[in-house]
């Protein structure tokens, strides 16, 4: 299934000439209300295969115990879409929220 959240950063990235064929690291975020929850999403998206980036808390927030998570991925619809599910499962069985990703432009070698 196509998310459109993901659908609108793909296009972001095609706009700026990158023509989302060469892996790279991808940043991802989740938020959480408490660091226990964090840290067992954590510890689960090493199982996965990612790496901690860093560990953020914003006061005030209804998640407020926010982590970046990294790895190196294809940037494809179906890749993406893929792990998007992956991160909201594991985000969602550790009572968070996964906000998305973000990766750096490839620009195609002309």
């Amino acid at each position: 299934m196509v998310n459109i959240k993901n659908k609108k950063v793909l296009q972001q990235l095609e706009q700026y000439g990158d023509d989302l064929k060469q892996s790279r690291q991808v940043l991802h975020w989740a938020y959480f209300k408490n660091q226990e929850d964090r840290h067992a999403f954590i510890r689960e998206a090493e199982q996965l295969g990612y790496q901690l980036g860093w560990e953020s808390e914003h006061k005030g927030h209804e998640r407020p115990y926010g982590v970046c998570i990294h790895k190196v991925h294809n940037v494809d619809q179906n890749s993406v879409d893929l792990i998007f599910t992956e991160l909201t499962e594991a985000a969602e069985s550790c009572g968070g929220e996964y906000d998305g990703w973000e990766a750096e432009i490839i620009r195609a070698v002309q």
